[in-house]
This record gives structure tokens, sequence and C-alpha cells, in this order.
């Protein structure tokens, strides 16, 4: 286990300045500090490392490359309390490359061989589950991953020109041809996202495909003539971008609404990620600088958004998760070296303070949380029971509960926003504890 390495910054008032935000213009300049910024460990004797999916938890996972020593490409995982941790080696053909690309609230880890050889995998309790490929494909890959340990993404050829299965894996279906395309992400209902391939070698269009195989095909910008999908969450909204032969444009999509223009900060603009609040992170290319966009605020830039004092330009985001945490990589601007970076929002977007009562009582396998709190009726939380988590929004008196059906054995029960709000209770007799 390496050394962790931590830069924070607290803040105990955040401004708000009226007439700050634009709500359908370009993008705003923040004047307040939104975001603590943990700066990750670099993983040691590798020449390149890229920070790619987290979790509600704040887990972080991604990929390291080294000078075949004898490793070509590494898969890591950081958390609060392990720091880094290299993971071991699958079995087969990927033995000496082999990279992360997202993990789930369980802690399952999906990743492949790098996206341009050998095939996707799943990391769970220590061991790997190998996808294979679809028809002799020579690679797959796995870059979505859902809280049910689900899997999306694509089998194929690498050339340029080959045909692609976009497929979903599942334990009881295994991995399905959907299309010919490529998947990105999959949501908790199985709703795959990604782009469909309209031509052998150019043409893409953003889908969304339901679990019964119905396919969405969510068409382009006006004057565009490609779209992406990268992105999906529960609800079923997707973002990614739409492209055109000298500009590209990020989009959300939603049921009833359609592609929404996300204004973006530079000329190339992609948005990668969507959490359930329906917050949107992404980046442009020209040159790397990235954004946070929500209903609310608009485009902002990550950079406004933390305390510029330690003179670090974000200029890609990666992920979020639904506490609003991001993972990015960004410059030192005093060092001149690359940093991989988890943004946490100031006083972790919670006053776990106010939080009254956490009480959980099992009795004959049925588990039950209830929050009484002082919180803002519409706060959500997140319920972890120790092998899953569920969603809590409390009501206008600011209490809460969530129930689990069929619980078996000894349940630590978090509040994951409040991470100090902890305790165990035994099912499926009769017990109750308080956190």
């Amino acid at each position: 286990m390496l050394a962790t390495m931590k830069l924070r910054v607290s803040v105990a008032i955040t401004i708000t300045i009226a007439g700050l935000f634009s709500l359908t213009g370009g993008p705003t300049w923040a004047e307040s500090v939104e975001y603590e910024v943990t700066v990750l460990p670099p993983v040691p004797d590798s020449f390149n490392w890229v920070a790619q999916g987290l979790n509600n938890h704040g887990d972080i996972v991604g990929w390291a490359q080294f000078q075949r020593n004898p490793f070509f490409l590494r898969a890591w995982k950081w958390s609060q309390d392990e720091g880094m941790v290299l993971l071991p080696a699958p079995p087969g053909r990927d033995a000496l490359r082999y990279g992360a690309r997202d993990i789930n609230d369980a802690g399952v880890i999906a990743g492949d061989g790098g996206g341009d050889g050998g095939e996707a995998w799943r990391f769970q309790d220590g061991e790997y589950t190998l996808l294979g490929t679809i028809e002799n494909d020579p690679l797959s890959t796995g870059p979505g991953l859902n809280e049910n340990g689900d899997m999306a993404g694509y089998s194929g050829d690498p050339s340029f020109g080959r045909p692609k299965h976009l497929f979903r894996y599942t334990d009881d279906g295994g991995m399905v041809s959907l299309l010919s395309g490529r998947g990105t992400g999959i949501n908790d209902s199985r709703q795959v996202t990604g782009y469909f391939e309209k031509t052998y070698g150019g043409g893409w269009e953003a889908v969304r495909i339901d679990a019964d195989g119905e396919v969405l095909y969510l068409g382009f910008l006006p004057g565009h003539k490609d779209s992406f999908g990268f992105g999906i969450n529960n609800a079923g909204q997707i973002v990614g971008t739409s492209r055109r032969s000298e500009s590209s444009t990020a989009f959300v999509y939603t049921d009833g609404v359609g592609m929404r223009v996300i204004p973006g900060v530079s000329r190339w603009n992609s948005a990668v990620a969507i959490n359930k609040r329906g917050h949107v992170v992404g980046s442009a290319t020209d040159p790397g600088r990235s954004f946070r966009w929500t209903p609310e605020t608009g485009t902002q830039e990550l950079t406004s958004l933390i305390e510029p004092s330690l003179e670090i330009q974000i200029r890609s985001a990666m992920d979020i998760n639904d506490r609003g945490q991001i993972v990015a990589y960004g410059l030192d601007l005093n060092r001149r070296e690359n940093v991989q970076l988890l943004l946490t929002p100031v006083g972790g977007g919670i006053d776990c303070q106010s939080v009254n009562k956490f009480k959980n009582k099992c009795k004959k396998g049925k588990l039950k949380s209830i929050v009484t709190s002082g919180l803002p009726g519409g706060t959500e939380l997140t319920i972890d029971n120790g092998g899953g988590t569920k969603s809590m929004v409390l009501n206008n008196r600011g209490k809460g509960k969530v129930k689990w059906n069929g619980q078996d054995g000894e349940r630590e029960m978090t509040i994951v926003e409040c991470p100090g709000r902890t305790c165990t209770v035994n099912c499926p007799g009769n017990d109750s504890c308080r956190g």
C-alpha cells in the first residue's frame, strides 16, 4: 500500500453573488470556492497515470503505464482509508496489461486491456470474471458498470472501419450484442448508452437501449452529423457530444425534453458523466479545460470553483457521483506536473451536524433505516447497508426512511454523506442500532 498525500482546503463560508450564473448562455467564472481538493498520490515507477471513475464512497479507480517492468499497464484503486493500491493481475492474456474503468458502491471494479487489446473484465471479492468477446473478436472493452455488476462496452476489432458489437453483459444472460457500435454506460435498470455505427468506418449516432432491447436513437443537434452518448443516470438521462466538422457541443438528453445544449468552454466540448441530480461534468480539448453544468447554475469552469492559491488548472473531468464529488486530472502550475484530483463539495454538501437521529432496525429479514434531522426538505441522503445503497429523500420535516427485504447477517449501516454516522445491526433477527 502506498502512502497517501492529500492537499485539502477547508472553506467555512461559500459566497454566492447574485446574477453570477447563466442558465442559457456561456460559461461563468465563479467568485466562490465550492470544492475541497484532494491530490491523489502518484503511482510509483509509472510514467503516466489517469483516474477514470468513482463511486458514492469517493473510491477512485484508473490505470497507470509503465516501461514494461514487466507490466505495461496496471489497474489501481484509491480510497481515503487504504490509499493507493495496485490490483493483482488478471489471468490469461491481460496479465501484463490491464486498466480499471469504473467502480460501484459494492466495490466491484470494471476494466479491460486498455482499449486496443485484451478483453473486458470484472473484479469482485478478489476474483476476476473475464467477459470474453463476441464472434471471435480480438478484443472487448468494459467502460460501463452499474450497481448490480452489469456491464456495457464493445467487442470488435480496433482496426478502422471494422464493425464493432455494442454489448450488455449480465450474470444471467452473459455478453449480448445489441447493435453495431460502442457501449459506454449502463444504469441500474440495465439501460445502456453509447453510439450506433451507421456505416462501417464513419457516421455515429447516440443511442439508449432499454432492458428489453428497444433502441432510442437520439439524433443530432441542428447542423451536426454525429453524436455520441457517454454517460447515463438512473432516470435515463444521457450526456455526450454532438459533432460537426469544425466543432463539437456537449448535450444532455431527457425524456420529454429531448437533446439540450450544454454551453461549452471552448470549441470542442464533450459531457462525459451525469449523476442522479442531473449534474453534469465534461471537458474541452483546445486547450484542456473542464466544466460542471447544472440546471440551476449553467456551465461553470471547474478551475474557478477551487481555491486559487492552489494554482491547479483542472483540465479534464472524468466522472461525478451522486454526492457531487468529481474525479478529474489537472496541471500543478507550480511544479508543471499532471495531478489526479478528487473534488468534494465544501462541507461534503451536507450539514451532518443537523442529522439528529440515525436509527436502523431489522425484524424477520426486513431492514429499515430512519433519519430525523434539521436538514431542509428535498435533501437526498445515501444509505449504505454494507452490501448496497439506497437513496433517501427527506420530507419537509427533515425525516426520511428506506427499506430492504431479505436481509441476512451483520449489516454495517452508514450515511454515505456523513461517514461518522454508522452502526451495526444483525439480521434476520429482531435487532436495532443507532448511529
